[in-house]
C-alpha cells in the first residue's frame, strides 16, 4: 500500500506485534509528518489536495498547529506557532533573552524576558578586556568557582562567593492589550512596576515614580517642572517636612539648633510659642489685629528680669496720640464710647505697679473696711510732722514743663516715711510720694486747729 510515495507496509495476521512491523509502520510515519510539516510551511492548507486535506481534518479534528522554529550554531533560536486560537512569535539569543509576542482574539501580549551578562574568563577583570553593560553585570574566574565579581557604580566589587546562577538577576518586562485594558510591568529580582489602564481608571503601582515636565490633574492640582505644586483642594495625612519646619495634623514646628516655633494643639488646648526667638503677632500694616477669648493672659517668664507688657502703635512713621488705647466693649463686635466698660484686674488678680503721666478718673476708691484692715489705732497729733514738710514748686526735668506742686522724697522720708515709696524698674529705683496718704495728715491737723479755734471762740 502506498499513500503519496510512501510505501506503507501490510500488518499480518501477527498486528502489531512483530518488532520488525512496528518499526516499519513508525518509519512510515515520521516521513509522512516530514512530509506534512513541508506542506503545511511552505505549500498552505489551500494547495493541499483532497485526499491529504481530509486525512489532516480527520487526524487533527477542528484543532490543527503548524509551528516552525529556526536555531543557529550560537544558539540563537527564533519560533513561529500558530494555531486556530492564537499566534505566538518569540526570539530567543545565546544569553537566555527572550521577546515573545503572543496574539489571540481577546488580547495581545508583548513580553520580554533577560538577565544580567556573566563574563567567564581566567584573567582579572580589567575594563579594557571587559566592557560590563550595566550595573549588576558578573564577571567569574573559571579557574576558581569562588571569585565571583558584579559590576556595581562603575567598578567590579567581588561578591561574597555564591554560584553565579544565584548571582544571575532576572528581568521581565509585559504589554498586554485587550478590550477591556492596557497592562504594562517591569520586573526584576522580584521587584515590579506596573501600569494598568482601563476605560475607568489607569492605577500606577512602582518603588519610585518619576515624572519630567508639568503634570495636571484636572486642572484642579499641578506639579511644574520648577517643583512648584498648585492644588485647588488638599487632605494630607501623616507628617509633612519643608526645610527644617515640620507639619501634621497636630501643628507645625520650626526646629534650628536647640530652638523652636510651634503651633500646635492637644485636647482641648491650643498654643502659639517659641524657644530661642523673638515673637511678632499681628498686623504691621496699620490693620486691625483681634485676640478672642474668654480669659486672655499675657505672660512673661519669671527667670527674665525687666520684662513686660508693651502696647506701641506707629509700627513705621508718626502715630496720632491716642492710637494706643486699651479698651473693653461690652455692647457688641462695634465700638461705642457709651457701653465702653472693663476692669484692669480683679480683686483676686491685682496690678502691682501702673506707671501713666494722667490718671482721668470719676471716682478714686480705696479699700477701707475694717474687715481688711488691723492694728487701727487714732493718729496722734501731726503739727509737728506738717511743721517739717517742705512744700516746693517744680518742673519735670523730662515733662512737658509744667510748674507743680509738691513734696522732695529726700527732703520728704525721714519726716514722713508712710508715704514715701520707692519702686524698683529696669535695673534703677523710682521714688516718689503718696499724696493721697498725706490728706489723713492734714484731716488730723485741721480737726486740731478746730478744736483750738473753737476753744478760743468760746473763751472770747
Amino acid at each position: 500500500m502506498s499513500f503519496n510515495g510512501i510505501t506503507l507496509p501490510n500488518i499480518t495476521e501477527n498486528g502489531l506485534g512483530d518488532a520488525a512491523e512496528r518499526r516499519q509502520i513508525l518509519e512510515a510515519l515520521y516521513q509522512l509528518n516530514q512530509q506534512l510539516r513541508y506542506m503545511m510551511d511552505n505549500i498552505g492548507v489551500e494547495n493541499l489536495d483532497e485526499d491529504l486535506l481530509n486525512f489532516v481534518n480527520d487526524v487533527g479534528g477542528q484543532y490543527r498547529e503548524f509551528g516552525r522554529t529556526i536555531e543557529d550554531l550560537q544558539g540563537n533560536i527564533s519560533r513561529i506557532q500558530q494555531t486556530a486560537r492564537d499566534i505566538i512569535l518569540s526570539v530567543e539569543d545565546a544569553d537566555n533573552r527572550i521577546a515573545a509576542l503572543t496574539v489571540t482574539a481577546r488580547e495581545i501580549a508583548f513580553r520580554v524576558y533577560g538577565e544580567s551578562r556573566v563574563y567567564r574568563q581566567n584573567t582579572p577583570p580589567v575594563p579594557s578586556l571587559v566592557t560590563p553593560v550595566e550595573d549588576g553585570d558578573l564577571w567569574v574566574n573559571t579557574s576558581s568557582a569562588t571569585d565571583v565579581y558584579r559590576f556595581e557604580n562603575g567598578v567590579w566589587v567581588l561578591t561574597d562567593g555564591k554560584v553565579v546562577d544565584e548571582r544571575i538577576s532576572r528581568a521581565e518586562t509585559n504589554i498586554i492589550q485587550n478590550a477591556d485594558r492596557i497592562s504594562l510591568s517591569v520586573q526584576r529580582d522580584g521587584v515590579i512596576a506596573a501600569i494598568n489602564m482601563t476605560s475607568e481608571m489607569i492605577t500606577i503601582a512602582a518603588n519610585r515614580i518619576n515624572f519630567n515636565g508639568a503634570i495636571s490633574a484636572n486642572g484642579n492640582f499641578r506639579i511644574y517642572p520648577d517643583g512648584t505644586m498648585e492644588a485647588v483642594n488638599g487632605v494630607f495625612n501623616g507628617t509633612m517636612t519643608a526645610g527644617s519646619w515640620t507639619f501634621n495634623q497636630n501643628g507645625m514646628r520650626f526646629v534650628s539648633g536647640g530652638n523652636y516655633v510651634e503651633m500646635g494643639r492637644s485636647g482641648g488646648n491650643a498654643w502659639f510659642s517659641s524657644q530661642g526667638f523673638n515673637m511678632e503677632y499681628g498686623s504691621n500694616n496699620y490693620m486691625t489685629t483681634t485676640v478672642k477669648g474668654e480669659l486672655i493672659v499675657l505672660r512673661c517668664t519669671d527667670s527674665m528680669s525687666g520684662q513686660s507688657v508693651i502696647a506701641m502703635s506707629g509700627y513705621a512713621g508718626s502715630y496720632a496720640y491716642n492710637d494706643v488705647c486699651l479698651l473693653c466693649e461690652q455692647a457688641g463686635a462695634s465700638f461705642s464710647p457709651a457701653t465702653s466698660r472693663g476692669n484692669i484686674g480683679i480683686t483676686d488678680m491685682r496690678w502691682d505697679v501702673l506707671w501713666c503721666r494722667v490718671i482721668h478718673y470719676l471716682t478714686f476708691v480705696s479699700e477701707s473696711s475694717r474687715e481688711v484692715k488691723e492694728d487701727i489705732e487714732p493718729m496722734e497729733d501731726m503739727g509737728l510732722t506738717i511743721d517739717g514738710l517742705e512744700p516746693v514748686t517744680y518742673r519735670y526735668k523730662n515733662g512737658d514743663g509744667k510748674r507743680r506742686l509738691g513734696l522732695i522724697y529726700e527732703d520728704t522720708v525721714d519726716i514722713l516715711p508712710e508715704i514715701c515709696h520707692a519702686e524698683a524698674e529696669n535695673g534703677k529705683t523710682i521714688l516718689g510720694i503718696d499724696y493721697v496718704e498725706l490728706v489723713p495728715v492734714l484731716l488730723r491737723e485741721i480737726k486740731d486747729l478746730r478744736r483750738r479755734v473753737a476753744a478760743l471762740e468760746g473763751v472770747a
